[in-house]
Protein backbone atom coordinates (compact mmCIF):
# COMPACT_ATOMS: atom_id res chain seq x y z
CA UNK A 1 0.00 0.00 0.00
CA UNK A 2 1.50 3.12 -1.02
CA UNK A 3 0.23 6.31 0.32
CA UNK A 4 2.28 9.80 0.98
CA UNK A 5 0.57 10.54 4.22
CA UNK A 6 -0.78 8.33 6.57
CA UNK A 7 -3.07 9.96 9.47
CA UNK A 8 -2.51 9.87 13.30
CA UNK A 9 -5.93 8.02 13.29
CA UNK A 10 -5.14 5.39 10.87
CA UNK A 11 -1.49 4.80 12.65
CA UNK A 12 -3.44 4.12 15.69
CA UNK A 13 -5.43 1.83 14.44
CA UNK A 14 -3.28 -0.17 12.37
CA UNK A 15 -1.02 -0.08 15.90
CA UNK A 16 -4.48 -1.64 17.50
CA UNK A 17 -5.19 -4.42 15.42
CA UNK A 18 -0.83 -5.58 15.06
CA UNK A 19 -1.22 -5.40 18.90
CA UNK A 20 -4.78 -6.80 19.19
CA UNK A 21 -6.00 -3.93 21.25
CA UNK A 22 -9.10 -2.09 20.80
CA UNK A 23 -8.71 1.44 18.80
CA UNK A 24 -9.02 3.19 22.55
CA UNK A 25 -6.59 1.03 24.36
CA UNK A 26 -4.02 1.78 21.43
CA UNK A 27 -5.07 5.59 21.44
CA UNK A 28 -4.41 5.81 25.00
CA UNK A 29 -0.69 3.96 24.78
CA UNK A 30 0.40 6.23 21.61
CA UNK A 31 -1.15 9.47 24.22
CA UNK A 32 0.71 7.94 27.12
CA UNK A 33 4.18 7.84 24.96
CA UNK A 34 3.83 10.79 23.43
CA UNK A 35 3.45 12.71 26.14
CA UNK A 36 6.45 11.19 27.43
CA UNK A 37 8.61 12.01 25.00
CA UNK A 38 7.72 15.82 25.10
CA UNK A 39 7.94 15.39 29.00
CA UNK A 40 11.25 14.60 28.47
CA UNK A 41 12.21 17.16 26.15
CA UNK A 42 11.17 19.70 27.99
CA UNK A 43 13.77 18.54 30.86
CA UNK A 44 16.41 19.46 28.32
CA UNK A 45 17.22 15.41 27.34
CA UNK A 46 17.74 14.37 23.95
CA UNK A 47 15.27 11.13 23.22
CA UNK A 48 16.17 8.69 21.43
CA UNK A 49 13.97 6.49 18.98
CA UNK A 50 15.48 3.08 18.54
CA UNK A 51 15.85 2.68 14.71
CA UNK A 52 13.77 5.30 14.03
CA UNK A 53 16.39 8.03 15.17
CA UNK A 54 16.45 10.59 17.81
CA UNK A 55 15.10 14.48 18.66
CA UNK A 56 18.15 16.37 19.64
CA UNK A 57 18.29 19.96 20.77
CA UNK A 58 20.34 22.51 18.89
CA UNK A 59 21.86 26.39 19.75
CA UNK A 60 22.40 28.67 17.53
CA UNK A 61 23.93 32.11 19.17
CA UNK A 62 23.35 35.43 18.35
CA UNK A 63 24.53 36.06 14.79
CA UNK A 64 24.46 38.51 11.78
CA UNK A 65 23.02 37.41 8.21
CA UNK A 66 21.12 39.23 5.56
CA UNK A 67 17.20 39.13 6.22
CA UNK A 68 16.13 38.64 2.78
CA UNK A 69 12.66 40.15 3.83
CA UNK A 70 14.42 43.70 3.90
CA UNK A 71 17.83 43.12 1.76
CA UNK A 72 19.94 44.11 4.20
CA UNK A 73 22.11 42.54 7.13
CA UNK A 74 20.27 41.97 10.23
CA UNK A 75 21.56 40.76 13.76
CA UNK A 76 19.50 37.91 14.78
CA UNK A 77 18.77 37.06 18.31
CA UNK A 78 20.20 33.55 20.12
CA UNK A 79 17.63 30.68 19.69
CA UNK A 80 17.26 26.99 20.62
CA UNK A 81 15.48 24.28 18.92
CA UNK A 82 14.87 20.33 18.75
CA UNK A 83 15.82 18.55 15.52
CA UNK A 84 14.52 14.87 14.34
CA UNK A 85 17.74 13.53 13.47
CA UNK A 86 16.91 10.35 11.30
CA UNK A 87 19.04 7.30 11.86
CA UNK A 88 20.82 5.55 9.84
CA UNK A 89 19.55 2.25 8.83
CA UNK A 90 16.44 4.80 7.53
CA UNK A 91 18.72 7.06 5.50
CA UNK A 92 20.04 3.66 3.64
CA UNK A 93 16.89 2.01 3.40
CA UNK A 94 15.47 5.20 1.81
CA UNK A 95 18.52 5.85 -0.50
CA UNK A 96 18.29 2.18 -1.86
CA UNK A 97 14.45 2.44 -2.04
CA UNK A 98 14.52 5.64 -4.29
CA UNK A 99 17.96 4.74 -6.39
CA UNK A 100 15.76 1.32 -7.71
CA UNK A 101 18.47 -1.05 -6.16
Amino acid sequence: MEREFITRAELVSMFAEKEGLTTKEARRIIESYESLIYDVLMDDCEVGMGKLGKFKFYDIGEHKRKDFAIGEIRVFPKRSGVKFKVANPIKKAVKERTSGK
